[in-house]
């Protein structure tokens, strides 16, 4: 059983880590958005 959540966990390692690269350059890019444009002009808020 455990053995085979270490596989499943291995297997899915490097799908799980493009998914949290992609989201911490989406954070990056919104908070980078943020301190560049001011407010008035800022899409995200």
């Amino acid at each position: 059983m455990v053995e085979r959540l270490i596989v499943a966990i291995r297997n899915d390692f490097g799908c799980l880590v493009i998914i949290v690269a992609f989201v911490v350059i989406m954070i990056s890019t919104i908070v980078f958005a943020n301190i560049i444009t001011p407010p008035s002009n800022n899409p995200f808020v």
